[in-house]
């Protein structure tokens, strides 16, 4: 019988498991592929204790940044962007307003969007309110009210 011994994976192993996961493999596995290749340590008190501290920080900072997101989406959902096109006379706009456009007016209002961030039906180009969503990072959306109106 060939002896065994439980390592902590430090990155994803195929056939194996994935980075952090405590694992049982054979010792000679251990020793000659994943200690030489730096893809496992073995699972002592101290390795063991390490990674609990480092789940634990990883959590912490995700914890944050979905935290700040949440706080960003808050800050987005009650904002409200004026818009401003040439109307020609029969009432549609010279031009539209897309993505691009609408990244650039939140960015004037200091909000860093990129324009794969903000969903639209179609291009605005009629004078009225109109609503965007805007995807933000871990599933969150908040949804702009921008407002188009003729420019003078």
């Amino acid at each position: 019988m060939k002896k065994r011994m439980k390592v902590i994976l430090l990155q994803d192993v195929p056939n194996l498991g994935g980075n952090g996961e405590i694992k049982e493999v054979t010792l000679g596995y251990a020793r000659n592929f994943l200690f030489s290749n730096n893809l496992a340590l073995p699972a002592t008190d101290d390795n063991l204790k390490n990674l609990e501290n480092k789940k634990e920080m990883e959590a912490k900072i995700a914890e944050e940044a979905l935290k700040k997101t949440q706080e960003l989406a808050s800050r987005l959902d009650s904002l409200e962007i004026h818009a401003y096109l040439k109307i020609g006379e029969n009432g549609k706009a010279f031009g539209s307003l897309g993505p691009t456009q609408l990244a650039a007016l939140l960015k004037e209002k200091g909000f860093e969007i990129n324009k794969s961030q903000i969903i639209t039906k179609e291009p605005i180009k009629e004078i009225g309110e109109h609503k965007i969503i805007i995807n933000l990072e871990h599933g969150l959306e908040a949804e702009v009210n921008v407002i188009l109106e003729e420019e003078k």
